[in-house]
């Protein structure tokens, strides 16, 4: 290999790196590349009790990304509990330290970079800035309302989080948004991958090096400047984050041109997967994610709640039928009959005579719960 395929080779592993993506457990990965959209739950490749990596569209014109979280932990009533029932991931909940808190004995509520503390200590962590800020401000609101107006803003806090009319005009907002971000990184793409290899192997090093550095900082700084303006009109609050990004864009080639990347990513994690999966998937793809989803809300993984108090239990069942109750309207809403998915399976053996109904395992007479699934108790195959 001689030096210029060298150093071309770890510009393009340098470039691969950025395609990576760190997604927590109990976060959805909605990826386009050059066709539809498709939803990740967790990585065939690399992760950890804690997350995922994923891969982004590594090819113009780059694709796009999404991570949809909707509300990470139950609120209720009575209190709100660090955890949810909710196993989006194969392997099972996210790692947490189970913790719980009634209403009034919330005294202060912070996001600390990636942290929301309450009483000034880690109540949850998440993988972005902005979701610490956003959740933050509605436990603040919440905290302070009387039992009787309690309810009805939690309710209206989980509706929020399945609104797909909002999903769309976001989406509608982010296309805008990045649409010149995507033009110059591919442009800047083009002069690394495809001018700067023939203009160098043709005249070697040093002539092409004249135009080809100032061209490629001047890129860059145009890719900073414009996605500083698209995350400034999607997050306008998040000007820590913003300054980040903008520096490092501005800095570094490779990053310059999965610009758009960063922007999107946060840009649908309020909302419930489901609500956004009935907006980006179609088809077959729609209900090879919704059916397990919608089952692991109805049976989920044993136990329900982690802390085993009676308050805890209490607000995690509340935030969970409340969830179902949204659930179902956006299912219906697509076309979809949530009930057809609880349906006992076929039978893909004759000896069998039980299914679990979260995962719909199936078993002989001899099983008595499903071990997958926290030791859910069976029912008979009709």
């Amino acid at each position: 290999m001689t030096e210029r395929q060298s150093l071309f080779a770890v510009f393009s592993v340098i470039y691969l790196s950025e395609c990576l993506l760190w997604v927590r457990r109990g976060g959805v990965l909605f990826r386009r590349g050059l066709g539809r959209w498709t939803a990740k739950t967790g990585s065939e490749a690399i992760r950890n009790d804690r997350g995922d990596l994923h891969w982004a569209w590594p090819l113009p014109p780059f694709g796009d990304v999404a991570v949809s979280h909707g509300l990470p932990f139950s609120i209720g009533t009575t209190g709100i509990l660090n955890a949810t029932a909710a196993a989006f991931h194969p392997s099972g909940r996210p790692v947490t330290q189970a913790a719980f808190l009634r209403w009034e004995d919330i005294r202060t509520v912070e996001a600390a970079g990636r942290s929301l503390r309450l009483n000034g200590s880690e109540f949850w962590k998440s993988d972005s800035t902005l979701e610490p800020v956003r959740l933050g401000r509605l436990l603040g609101s919440l905290r302070r309302l009387d039992a009787p107006a309690l309810e009805p803003a939690l309710r209206t806090a989980i509706a929020t989080a399945f609104d797909t009319k909002r999903i769309r005009a976001r989406l509608a907002a982010a296309e805008s948004a990045v649409r010149h971000v995507r033009t110059a990184s591919t442009a800047l793409a083009a002069l690394l991958f495809l001018v700067a290899p023939a203009a160098i192997t043709r005249f070697g090093w040093l002539p092409p090096l004249f135009w080809l550095v100032p061209g490629m900082f001047a890129l860059t700084g145009t890719i900073a400047w414009m996605a500083l303006r698209a995350h400034r009109d999607l997050y306008p609050d998040a000007g820590d984050e913003r300054f980040r990004l903008a520096l490092m864009l501005a800095l570094s080639p490779a990053a310059a041109i999965r610009a758009v990347d960063p922007v999107q990513r946060p840009l649908l994690e309020e909302f419930h997967p489901l609500a956004v999966a009935s907006v980006l998937l179609e088809g077959a793809d729609f209900t090879e994610f919704a059916a397990p989803t919608w089952r692991d809300l109805r049976f989920p993984r044993l136990p329900e709640c982690p802390v085993e108090t009676v308050p805890a239990r209490e607000t995690e069942q509340w935030f969970r039928n409340a969830v179902i109750t949204e659930a179902g309207k956006t299912v219906r809403a697509v076309g979809q009959d949530p009930d057809a998915w609880e349906r006992p399976p076929a039978k893909s053996d004759p000896s069998h005579a039980l299914y679990c109904p979260r995962c719909q395992s199936q078993f002989t007479k001899a099983a008595t719960a499903c071990r997958e699934c926290g030791g859910r108790a069976l029912l008979e195959l009709a």
